[in-house]
């Protein structure tokens, strides 16, 4: 499980995600087991960290992603780091849609490995969300979109566009004011969904978020991914969001920084032997 907020203000795109990741195993006795983990990377930056950026002249993209943890073999910072070499480090001419280029990079590459016979020819390609933002040269504004790899569909992200991947229940909890799941269960109970989402939109805070500064909209993220966790903690059963918070901001003038980045001794458990009483 995963939670995954993609904010676009008039300043640039938020991306915040958390740490962890479910991967299911089989075990030499045969039993399927979850394992969760609490360091997995799930916002990348786009491109090597050390290149410079100068608005207007540079690339600079990163993205968000949510559901299936790796492309068959490999893993997603593998791929994501081919598709920089191979797709984007060799133009010098402007792009024009990087989220759809990516998509595409994505499907041949799945049939590739096909090819090559290192997934099976009938493996579904992977069920994996995307949050993407860049800036391209010659432009002076953010681009971003929502993609869906196996519906191999892009929805361009516009101004105070959220976008959660993963589980959206305490953001809607938050910000609608009542839990996303209750639609289903409201035709059960003799209740008209429509009337009840038109009752409840006066309690939601969505519309307040539309003109939120950059600053404001990192902070809001955070707190977006931090309930979340929170809410996976005490719900009873295994926290299946969690882990360290990444926050990542993409701007025209500034290509993208990390906001909260956790360093790699993080990932080495507590305790770590740096702990003073």
């Amino acid at each position: 499980m995963t939670v995954t907020v993609a904010l676009a203000t008039a300043e640039g795109v938020v991306l915040g995600s958390d740490s962890t990741t479910t991967v299911g195993f089989s075990t030499p006795a045969g039993l399927q087991v979850g394992q969760l983990y609490n360091s997995a990377q799930k916002i990348f930056e786009i491109g090597p960290a050390n290149c410079d950026f100068k608005s207007g002249c540079s690339f600079s993209a990163g993205l968000a992603m949510w559901g299936d943890g790796a492309f068959g073999p490999l893993s997603w910072r593998a791929v994501i780091n081919e598709f920089w070499a191979r797709e984007i480090s060799p133009r010098t001419d402007p792009i024009a849609d990087l989220s759809r280029m990516f998509l595409a990079f994505l499907q041949g590459k799945w049939a590739e490995l096909q090819q090559g016979q290192q997934i099976p020819q009938n493996l579904p390609i992977p069920d994996t969300g995307f949050a993407l933002a860049a800036i391209h040269k010659n432009t002076f504004e953010v681009h971003a979109a929502q993609i869906d790899l196996r519906a191999a569909t892009v929805d361009s992200l516009q101004r105070s566009d959220i976008r959660v991947g993963g589980d959206p229940t305490t953001f809607y909890r938050l910000v609608s004011g009542f839990d996303n799941r209750i639609l289903a269960e409201l035709p059960k109970n003799g209740i008209d969904p429509a009337a009840f989402q038109r009752t409840v939109q006066q309690f939601s805070i969505e519309p307040y978020l539309a003109q939120m500064p950059l600053r404001d909209a990192i902070d809001f993220v955070h707190f977006m991914v931090y309930s979340s966790i929170k809410m996976h903690r005490y719900k009873g059963g295994p926290a299946t969001v969690g882990g360290p918070i990444e926050i990542a901001a993409i701007t025209a003038d500034r290509g993208f920084r990390w906001v909260l980045h956790k360093p790699l001794y993080e990932s080495i458990g507590i305790p770590r032997g740096d702990h003073t009483p």
